[in-house]
């Protein structure tokens, strides 16, 4: 029996902790000083959010699940 899948909608959340790349030269200065400049070269990322050090992934995917569900129309379903 085959079974698909569709994707029906996303949902993203970007975490409030903003981490430049003038961040990551001073805290790398004494080890890889010239890796942050060839990150920041080859990536093309402009800005690197992280979340908190107490935060689990979920912390970050239930908000980002929530607006997925939303955004697809969903609504909570209740036990019976």
């Amino acid at each position: 029996m085959a079974r698909y899948a569709t994707i029906v909608s996303t949902g993203r959340y970007v975490p409030e902790i903003e981490v430049t790349y003038d961040m990551l030269r001073e805290r790398f200065k004494a080890t890889l000083p010239e890796f942050v400049d060839k990150m920041e070269a080859s990536s093309g990322i402009k800005r690197r959010w992280h979340a908190p050090e107490n935060w689990a992934t979920s912390d970050v995917a239930f908000p980002a699940a929530k607006l997925a569900i939303q955004r697809a129309g969903k609504k909570r379903r209740t036990s019976t």
